[in-house]
């Protein structure tokens, strides 16, 4: 550990020269470069835009790492690498990617992020937060919190909603939001009038961070790209950790002001491929269509997203909507159950109803006790 931290040092005061190269950049730059890094771990906005891309994990271990792996795991049918194992062979074999299809929609603090899968025991996996709540949605289930609510459930849509942040910034900054969100003071220079460059060290009491970045910019259109982001973290006692993005096609995109990368591979601190993001398209939506993106699925109206929504069980905590179904014996095309737009209209009159009994109750037992003959009436006289 002590050689790393020696080379981060070295590297510190090779950056400290370096940067000190190049030019600042026109007002027009830094106006890019802001709106870029400025938001931290939240990332550029995405008001009105969606992006679909597809995430494939590509990563297959060195041959000698593989050969180790293989003989910790040889006669142990159950290993705990095996599953893993099993993963890179089949990689390694088919040369193909364990692949997976996302996309989101924001609009101020309401989004939506739908993951499609090609296994058949799991198509899809939504989530979502907006006015009525926070629901997430598969095949089989719909489950509906309060947007705040500290429930396991709850949890897990924050978590994806910080996932699906990181990896839209990825393809917008091309692994920048990583960097800034590091909150390293980072000073882009210009190396050429069409190519930039920014290099960065940060000395923590636990760790050093390192940055590097370069990238292109275009000042007829004031906007960049970002071509390769490194961020390198050593800590005392801990192997080197290097997130490392490698950038190419982007592409204008008038309503967010930015280019987006049509693909992002991210390496590991031994340039090897990890994840690559593959941008599918971006599209723009209205407050309309939004708002039905994010409604809480019904089950007597189709998704935008997913169509007809044949789940065999619900469960909404949200106050007032206490809710909890499961399908029984039913077969696929069976009407499950009424909307829950019905259910809570059928609430409400259930309520209604018990309140006219009771009362009609009241009157009933007041009509006996007045009447002649009755046992009150004769305690009265």
């Amino acid at each position: 550990m002590a050689r790393i931290m020696a080379i981060m040092i070295v590297a510190a005061c090779a950056l400290g020269v370096s940067s000190a190269r190049g030019q600042v950049g026109t007002p027009e730059f830094e106006a890019w470069w802001s709106k870029i890094t400025s938001g931290g771990a939240a990332g550029p906005r995405l008001d009105g835009v969606s992006l679909k891309y597809v995430r494939e994990l590509v990563y297959i271990p060195p041959a000698d790492e593989l050969a180790a792996m293989r003989s910790r795991v040889a006669g142990h049918p159950i290993h705990p690498e095996r599953f893993a194992l099993e993963v890179y062979e089949r990689r390694l074999k088919t040369g193909k990617p364990d692949t997976s299809e996302y996309q989101v929609w924001r609009l101020g603090s309401d989004w939506r992020l739908s993951k499609s899968y090609s296994t058949a025991e799991l198509s899809f996996w939504d989530f979502a937060s907006g006015p009525d709540g926070a629901w997430h949605l598969t095949p089989q289930k719909l489950t509906v919190v309060p947007q705040s609510a500290e429930s396991q459930v709850g949890r897990e849509v924050a978590s994806q909603s910080s996932g699906m942040t990181l990896e839209t910034g990825i393809l917008i900054t091309g692994g920048l939001l990583n960097a800034s969100a590091l909150r390293v003071d980072l000073r882009p220079r210009m190396i050429t009038e069409n190519r930039w460059a920014v290099e960065a060290v940060k000395v923590e009491e636990s760790r050093t961070i390192v940055i590097r970045a370069e990238g292109g910019w275009d000042a007829s259109e004031a906007v960049g790209t970002v071509s390769r982001c490194e961020v390198r973290i050593a800590s005392p006692g801990q192997p080197d950790n290097a997130e490392i993005y490698e950038s190419a096609g982007w592409e204008y995109q008038p309503r967010l002001g930015l280019n987006v990368a049509g693909v992002v591979t991210q390496l590991d601190a031994r340039n090897q491929p990890v994840i690559r993001y593959r941008l599918v398209r971006v599209e723009e939506f209205d407050e309309a269509q939004f708002k039905e993106l994010v409604r809480v699925p019904r089950l007597d109206t189709p998704d935008p997203i997913r169509g007809a929504v044949k789940v065999s069980s619900i469960s909404d905590v949200r106050p007032g909507m206490a809710t909890s179904w499961e399908r029984q014996g039913a077969t696929a095309s069976e009407s499950m159950i009424v909307a829950q737009s019905r259910m809570g209209a059928w609430r409400v009159a259930g309520w209604v109803v018990a309140g006219l009994l009771l009362i009609t109750l009241v009157l009933l037992r007041v009509h006996i006790s007045t009447k002649p003959g009755s046992r009150s009436s004769a305690r009265s006289s």
